[in-house]
């Protein structure tokens, strides 16, 4: 069996406020953390949810975001 680790992308409920520049970087310093630390554990696979015409949303797109990811955890 593969298990693997999906990241919250959201950040909270649905209807909250548009994130400023502060809380997204903060989000995505998260986000990158929690990705080396599902390499350093052990996950198989790291699956990045799309969110789409929400306000609220962090990281729309997860092209970009998986290319963060990758420069964090590639060997």
């Amino acid at each position: 069996m593969r298990i693997a680790y999906m990241p919250d992308t959201h950040f909270g409920g649905y209807d909250q406020k548009l994130p400023g520049s502060r809380e997204v970087a903060q989000a995505a310093e998260q986000l990158l953390e929690e990705s080396e630390l599902a390499e350093r554990v052990g996950f198989d696979a790291l699956w990045l949810p799309e969110r789409h015409a929400r306000p609220e949303t962090f990281f729309p797109n997860t092209v970009m975001l998986a290319g963060a990811i990758v420069t964090r955890i590639a060997v």
